[in-house]
Parts: C-alpha cells; sequence; structure tokens
C-alpha cells in the first residue's frame, strides 16, 4: 500500500447539464477558451464509504464548510490499480489524500481487511473504523485543458449500484440512472481571476452536485436535490 500525497488546494466549479445544454456549453467554452483533449477518455468506478448514519452524507447536504468523503476508486477495467481517496473540502477549496492499494483481490472482505491496516497506521485518514461500503457510482469522464493549465471535466452516463449484501466489487450491477451530464472546472487558486472570464459567458449557474449524494437519494437513503 503506498501513499500519495495530493495536498495541493484547488477549486472546482461544477454544471449540472442536460445534453442538450451541454452541447451549448462546449460550444461557448471550447471554442472561445480554446480547451483541448488532455487525456484519453476513461470509465471511473467509484464505491463510497460512510457510517450507519451517513454521517459524510448529511454534513454533505447541510453545507458545512469543512466536510469529507472517503471512496475506493479505479480506472476502466484496471481493478489491480484501485485507490482509496479521501477527499476534503474547505470552504471552496477541495483537496485529497490518497493510498494505492495494490488489490490482489475483488472480494470486499480482503479489501476492507486492507483499508482497516491503513487506519490502524493513519487514523487521521479515516478518521472512524465503523466505516460501510454504502453505494457505487460509474461514469465516463472526458478531460480537456487549455493553455492556461484551467481543467474541464465532462462526465456521463452515470449510473449507480448499491452495495447490500455485495460480496465482489467486480460483480456490482450498475444500472444508468441519472438522466444529466456535469460539467466540472478544475483549476489552482491563482488562476481565479482567468477562470472569471469562462464564468460570465456560461448561462447556467454553477450547482452542488455531488454523485454520492445523488445516489443515496435514487435508493431513498436521503433527501436530496
Amino acid at each position: 500500500m503506498k501513499f500519495i500525497n495530493m495536498d495541493d488546494y484547488r477549486y472546482e466549479t461544477k454544471y449540472t447539464l442536460n445534453d442538450n445544454q451541454l452541447s451549448k456549453f462546449k460550444k461557448k467554452v471550447f471554442n472561445h477558451f480554446h480547451f483541448k483533449k488532455k487525456y484519453p477518455d476513461r470509465v471511473i468506478s467509484t464505491i463510497y464509504l460512510d457510517d450507519a448514519k451517513l454521517t459524510d452524507a448529511k454534513e454533505n447536504i447541510i453545507g458545512l464548510s469543512k466536510r469529507k468523503k472517503i471512496r475506493l476508486r479505479w480506472y476502466n477495467n484496471e481493478f489491480e490499480k484501485i485507490k482509496l481517496e479521501k477527499k476534503i473540502k474547505n470552504n471552496r477549496y477541495n483537496f485529497k489524500k490518497i493510498y494505492e492499494l495494490d488489490a490482489e483481490s475483488s472480494n470486499i472482505i480482503e479489501m476492507n481487511k486492507k483499508i482497516h491496516k491503513i487506519n490502524d497506521k493513519d487514523f487521521n485518514f479515516l478518521q472512524n473504523k465503523n466505516l460501510f461500503f454504502i453505494v457505487g457510482v460509474r461514469y465516463l469522464r472526458k478531460y480537456f485543458e487549455n493553455i492556461y493549465g484551467i481543467r474541464i471535466t465532462l462526465d456521463s452516463n452515470i449510473s449507480f449500484s448499491l452495495m447490500n449484501n455485495s460480496k465482489n466489487f467486480l460483480e456490482l450491477n450498475f444500472h444508468t440512472k441519472y438522466n444529466y451530464n456535469i460539467a466540472e472546472i478544475k483549476f489552482s487558486t491563482n488562476l481565479l481571476d482567468k477562470v472569471k472570464n469562462i464564468y460570465s459567458i456560461i448561462d447556467k449557474s454553477p450547482s452542488r452536485n455531488s454523485k454520492y449524494l445523488n445516489a443515496l437519494a435514487y435508493y431513498n437513503l436521503v433527501n436530496y436535490f
């Protein structure tokens, strides 16, 4: 298990868009500010962890200025490169702490043992031993960047899976349930003035959109709109 420190703060601004709005967003923003493809598209699979009271989810709903999400994440079919991530939000800034888990098995019990070993060594990472696998989210992500290093990701084909008594991560049944796309502008704090020019031409307000909360709401575990 390898620790990756990603302690650089950055802004993240999200927009929830239907297909028509997404087309307009791309035409305005990408052409005017010269965004180009940065990386190949990837399918992202994420499993969210929380306690029995869904504390992290509820702190997100009420909008606490400092909150966190704990999740497992892998890309495409590369489950052996799965990562355990803690995403921390402090007001409008975000940063991540990540452990590479080097998965030898997709068995949920075995993965839980790995997570507990991390928790034994780095209690501040999880802050809670009584975490459970709650829901899964899968989506297609496209990556773009301009010459200033401002990034935009576009997430589509968003689907959910309820963990319940699942025994293997690779056997989860994801259903397409979310009918919107999520565009996210990501940038370091020193680029805020340049990003304000992008904001000025987007004819839609930013939104607080959490894939974790969307999944919980679909399964009637929280109220989230």
